[in-house]
């Protein structure tokens, strides 16, 4: 890039003592280097604490935030860390995934291109407790396998017929980097979202129509384990909530995209189906 804009990278963690100093090395050895990292735990019960107190003397670490009470929402710490950024890029880096050192300065090299996407996001190995590679065999990449396979910029509307009615295209926020400035008042309401505050992040940002870049190559490896939000059966009750509560808001702002509009469509009428 001509010029090495400040990057604010985000490391929410809560109980992933045993992933959290992989994480964090793998964002320290990033080839990128005009970056700064934020460490935040939600009242972590396990020995967290103690590894990212290691950390507090380092040059690159410019706050480690420790919550008294557990805010129940990852979404949440997402948004104490973005307040307390001062770069003009956000990497939300979760605490149990790891990169490769290539992922920021590849990602940043595309916001320079005459396409100027507002969202990078790259490509993603599944990896388990081990990091061994589990395969890239979940539903979103077999539906959408050849889309998949090679690098593509795409506008948020015609993006988000991919997001509906429930796929996350974008695997996790491990895999993304973004511009500050796509943030609002709007986007800000993923707190209130228990499970899937995520897709609602990526579709409002489909909605506002901001532009995208995909980079298949795999730099971002996203850790399948019992510990994570989607395998918490609790959580996993409000998921259906959210995704009415999404489907709901892209109606009303997208109701003239047809293609959009009968995937919400179909999708809520097999619902109600598999109620009678």
């Amino acid at each position: 890039m001509q010029t090495k804009p400040l990057v604010s990278i985000i490391i929410p963690n809560y109980n992933h003592e045993r992933y959290l100093k992989q994480r964090i090395e793998s964002v320290l050895a990033q080839t990128y280097t005009n970056f700064e990292v934020i460490l935040l735990d939600d009242c972590s019960t396990d020995d967290s604490k103690t590894i990212l107190n290691s950390y507090r003397d380092h040059p690159k670490i410019v706050h480690i935030v420790y919550n008294q009470v557990n805010s129940g929402s990852t979404f949440k710490q997402w948004f104490k860390g973005i307040d307390l950024a001062s770069g003009d890029f956000i990497w939300i880096a979760e605490s149990d995934d790891y990169a490769s050192p290539l992922l920021l300065e590849t990602s940043m090299t595309r916001f320079n291109t005459d396409y100027a996407p507002d969202v990078v996001f790259v490509g993603t190995t599944n990896i388990d407790e081990y990091n061994n590679d589990i395969g890239n065999t979940t539903r979103i990449e077999r539906t959408h396998k050849t889309l998949l396979e090679k690098d593509f910029n795409i506008y948020g509307r015609t993006f988000l017929r991919f997001f509906m009615p429930d796929y996350c295209i974008i695997r996790n926020a491990s895999s993304v980097v973004f511009k500050k400035t796509v943030l609002s008042q709007k986007a800000k309401e993923v707190i209130s979202f228990k499970t899937i505050g995520d897709f609602y992040f990526w579709v409002h940002l489909c909605v506002k129509n901001y532009k995208f870049t995909y980079i298949a190559e795999k730099l971002n490896f996203m850790r399948k384990h019992k510990g994570t939000v989607r395998n918490n059966p609790e959580k996993s009750t409000f998921k259906l909530a959210e995704y009415n509560r999404i489907h709901n808001y892209v109606l009303l702002k997208n109701w003239f995209d047809y293609s959009v509009v009968n995937k919400i469509m179909t999708y809520k009428i097999k619902r109600m189906k598999s109620k009678l």
